[in-house]
């Protein structure tokens, strides 16, 4: 564990008072982008698009390589980009603006603005404000199967929090929660009468003039320059559709963006002239939760001189030589993101890569924040080297499992017998589904090809890096007939009746 020091929790709390503009004149442009181009390559990034600002000013804004793989059209400034969990700065952002205008506090509870009853039965969900769940110390379990990928609405979500079991010792420590941004977002629409796509996309994205973003895909239109996701294994990179939304989650997950769009948000937040932003940074980056080293420490090799981490409403908080660092990185499903500031110098970051590598963004932004502020060059794809997924381990991974299958391996049951709507009190229904390929499982947008393991286990493999696979087990009585299954780990996903009756709702 790395050793700690100890702040001043008021000095940590609060926002830097702005220095005087950074006087970046001497640093070559040419030389930069040059350095950028490198780390992409030897990273063996697909394409990339970075934003940076000073001020005001925009210091430095490209595109660098394609947008696709085999594909010649190149990345640019304006080129889309999902930002994924970026998305909650988003969400935090407009829960400022509406704190600002007097019709939100941020210690309102939640129970108190959300028409879900039932949330009201959960100790923890009733005690919750808006700024616990923004800040991850509500103390709610992550829910596991609850964000991934059902088609329940966000009310229908949130109404479920309560099903999750608690740990009321939980309740104030950092616990990183994306339902319960998708709890936000209901209060955001129970407040303001639109959906949280239509109040973020007015109070933020049209607010700021960013004419490439959107609260999700959907909204950009047809015809829009937009990434495809990448992943990789033995082979090198090869690209993949964008995988489907949970809508419900959309408030942690969805936002798309560009460099150039992202500059006008880095310079709004930092640049001093609009207060109204200013006012809304200052709200938003404020420490909330302290994160312990064992929770931080997969990105702590990218804030090698700090000690202390933090988290605000939507955004980390770290240091880097003496100055505070507010950021936020996203990923999964063959791209990340990257929306990095340091107020005390104006200045404001941003890098979009096609890949799901967080290495790759860090290594860029480090190495940007090094050159504006006279930092000793650091080679920081050696020293995020260990942040960097490795994809092809976990296709050699997958291939290991392959050859523990036993052999001979016993032949299941008549493929037609596992067919059916399979229920879990919680966590909802899951489809066994028969095509000409064979079985097949469904859970609202997720969804995978079954493949016989064993007798009453299959292999199940998703599209998407975020859940490469697993191994589905069937529970069978003794009339042969399956009773339940076993999904991501989690038992008692029980069978429909042929009456209908069971869980399967």
């Amino acid at each position: 564990m790395r050793a700690t020091r100890s702040i001043r929790l008021g000095a940590c709390c609060a926002l830097l008072l702005l220095a005087p503009e950074l006087s970046a004149g001497e640093i070559d442009d040419g030389a930069l982008r040059a350095e950028i181009e490198s780390i992409r390559e030897r990273l063996a990034v697909p394409g990339a698009a970075v934003g940076v600002t000073v001020g005001r000013r925009t210091f430095l804004l490209g595109g660098f390589g394609v947008r696709r793989l085999g594909s010649p059209e190149p990345v640019t400034a304006r080129t889309r980009f999902p930002v994924a969990s970026v998305t909650k700065a988003f969400t935090g952002l407009t829960v400022a603006r509406l704190v600002d205008e007097g019709r939100l506090a941020w210690d309102d509870r939640l129970v108190d603005r959300i028409d879900v009853p039932s949330l009201a039965r959960s100790s923890l969900l009733a005690a919750a404000t808006l700024s616990d769940a923004l800040a991850h110390r509500s103390g709610v379990a992550p829910g596991g199967l609850l964000g991934l990928h059902s088609g329940w609405s966000r009310r229908e979500l949130v109404a479920r929090l309560a099903l999750l079991p608690e740990d009321p010792s939980a309740r104030g420590r950092f616990g990183y929660n994306n339902l319960m941004y998708a709890a936000v977002g209901l209060a955001i629409e129970d407040e303001t009468g639109e959906s949280w796509e239509d109040a973020a996309q007015r109070l933020v994205i049209d607010a700021l003039g960013m004419r490439d973003s959107a609260t999700h895909h959907g909204l950009l239109g047809e015809g829009v320059p937009r990434v495809s996701a990448h992943v990789t294994g033995r082979d090198g990179w090869r690209p993949i559709g964008n995988g489907a939304e949970f809508a419900a989650i959309r408030p942690a997950s969805t936002v798309v963006s560009s460099a150039r769009d992202l500059t006008l948000l880095t310079r709004a937040l930092v640049g001093e002239e609009e207060p109204e932003w200013t006012r809304a940074l200052e709200a938003t980056a404020s420490a909330r939760t302290l994160i312990p080293a064992e929770a931080f420490g997969w990105l702590a090799p990218a804030f090698p001189d700090c000690h202390t981490f933090a988290y605000g409403r939507g955004w980390f908080l770290a240091e880097r030589a003496g100055r505070r660092v507010v950021f936020h990185p996203g990923g999964g499903g063959g791209v990340s993101s990257l929306l990095l500031l340091i107020p005390a110098e104006r200045i404001g970051i941003s890098v979009l890569t096609n890949d799901d590598d967080y290495a790759s963004n860090l290594a860029i932004a480090n190495t940007i924040v090094d050159r504006l502020l006279t930092l000793e060059p650091r080679d920081w794809v050696s020293e995020l080297e260990e942040l960097r997924t490795d994809h092809a381990a976990e296709a050699r991974a997958r291939d290991e499992l392959l050859e523990t299958r036993p052999s001979p391996a016993l032949p299941p049951l008549p493929l037609e017998t596992y067919v059916g709507r399979y229920g879990h009190p919680v966590y909802g229904a899951v489809e066994i589904v028969r095509g000409e390929g064979g079985l097949r499982l469904q859970r609202g947008a997720l969804g995978g090809a079954l493949e016989e393991w064993d007798r009453d286990s299959f292999l199940v493999t998703y599209p998407s890096t975020s859940y490469v696979y697993d191994i589905v087990t069937f529970t069978i009585g003794s009339d042969r007939v399956p009773l339940s299954l076993t999904f991501f780990d989690q038992p008692g996903f029980d069978r429909a009746s042929r009456e209908g009756h069971g869980h399967a709702h």
